[in-house]
């Protein structure tokens, strides 16, 4: 199995198979859902205990995962340990933040939790709210023009539930591009590729 590095948050690195301490990876697995799960999870067994923190984070496939829950661990024997972790994709830093239509979010004073406006309007207060927690870290990007709605919110809105609700009540996907300084990127547009095939059924 390929290397894979934890990279703590003061920047150091460290492998999560270790020959010298017969630490290895037992399985991993990616899960990307469409509009749902983005995670990776990894058992580690080692004879020794191992420290893992929030904030610890890995790349795969060019994607950038963060352990946001303490691992899972299960001591089968006095020299055996395992750890469950899951790492989670980086739509999951959009459920940190609530989804407000306040003043602040949306430059108007708006009466009660429904919000009208197209899909544009929508994505630019999840942004603002967003922003809050994660400033000058998200950016939309593609995002086409859509019909008029108004739609409500509640308390326990946030803002990646939002984004994979509107997606729906629109009938459209969403995207996440990570660049290398850090900043996402949300493009909304319908992910899936057309290929310029014709398929006929039939006698022949």
């Amino acid at each position: 199995m390929e290397q894979i590095i934890i990279i703590r948050r003061d920047g150091s690195r460290v492998p999560l198979q270790n020959r010298g301490t017969t630490t290895r990876i037992s399985s991993a697995k990616q899960k990307v859902e469409l509009l749902g799960a983005d995670t990776v999870d990894i058992t580690v067994q080692s004879p020794f205990p191992q420290a893992y923190e929030i904030g610890d984070r890995i790349e795969i496939f060019g994607r950038r995962y963060t352990l946001n829950v303490l691992p899972k661990v299960k001591k089968e024997s006095a020299y055996n340990f395992q750890y469950d972790l899951q790492f989670e994709g980086v739509q999951y830093d959009l459920a940190r933040a609530s989804y407000d239509v306040t003043i602040d979010t949306t430059g108007v004073d708006v009466q009660g939790d429904s919000l009208t406006g197209d899909l544009r309007r929508f994505m630019q207060v999840l942004i603002a709210n967003i922003s809050r927690i994660f400033p000058g870290k998200w950016v939309l990007g593609s995002c086409p023009d859509t019909d008029t709605k108004t739609l409500t919110f509640g308390d326990s809105d946030n803002c990646l539930s939002v984004l994979q609700n509107v997606c729906d009540e629109y009938g459209l996907e969403f995207e996440i591009i990570q660049s290398a300084n850090g900043v996402c990127t949300i493009n909304i547009t319908n992910v899936g590729k057309t290929f310029p095939f014709t398929f006929k059924y039939g006698k022949g």
